[in-house]
């Protein structure tokens, strides 16, 4: 198919654990571009790159996840992480953060206001990433406000803190907002390819944070966790 562009293939794995499917995934794309006439030694940084894309809650796992896919990387090419070196590699993977930690103070100093519109967007942003551990990508998202929050980050990453006060704060949210905009853009995204295995946990071992959030949002297949996986159609192109 010589109108197809390979880099525009997008496959998600919402429950990557440590990448076995990933890895999986890389060799069948390494595949589809060796015969697409693509040279060698560029195929696996444009796999990671353009093509690959997962989620997980356990952040050892995500670990684990960077680790194999770099690994198999370098498989096909024996001088890529040289390639790192000179330069960095972007992977479009993450560990699920959640805000439960943040508090009132805490948005009015990114929004740079205790009350009113930009407050109001940069509370609504970063509040649905509560609990977020516990319910993984099951999260439903809405990316308003993200535009102004990440403008806040820039803000705050190019201007030192003035108050004593605020130099811990200041770190914690330079440090998080970053991982909250990446899982937001993963979540919020379209993919062509949505393959997984998926967790199973019945409805009598869930906590009651998960077990009211299926009930609200996955109302038809709330009995077992692997159950609402089947419903991720909504990250379907």
């Amino acid at each position: 198919n010589k109108s197809l562009r390979v880099e525009d293939i997008k496959c998600y794995d919402p429950a990557m654990g440590s990448g076995h499917i990933l890895v999986y995934m890389f060799e069948v794309l390494h595949e589809i571009y060796s015969k697409c006439g693509y040279m060698d030694r560029e195929i696996p940084r444009l796999i990671i790159e353009n093509n690959l894309y997962g989620l997980d809650i356990d952040d050892r796992a995500y670990q684990l996840a960077c680790f194999s896919v770099v690994m198999k990387a370098l498989e096909y090419n024996k001088r890529f992480l040289r390639s790192i070196e000179k330069e960095p590699l972007t992977l479009n993977l993450a560990s699920i953060q959640e805000t439960n930690l943040l508090n009132t103070e805490d948005f009015a100093f990114i929004a740079g206001e205790s009350s009113g519109e930009k407050y109001n967007k940069t509370k609504g942003f970063l509040e649905q990433f509560h609990d977020a551990k516990t319910i993984g990508s099951l999260l439903k998202i809405n990316t308003h406000g993200v535009e102004f929050v990440q403008g806040q980050y820039e803000v705050i990453n190019s201007s030192p803190a003035t108050d004593l006060f605020h130099v811990d704060l200041r770190e914690t949210v330079l440090s998080l907002l970053p991982m909250l905009f990446k899982q937001a853009d993963i979540l919020s995204n379209k993919y062509d390819i949505v393959v997984m295995n998926p967790p199973y946990i019945g409805s009598r071992k869930m906590n009651n944070v998960l077990s009211d959030y299926l009930s609200k949002h996955y109302p038809d297949s709330k009995s077992d966790l692997f159950a609402p996986f089947m419903e991720l159609d909504q990250n379907l192109k």
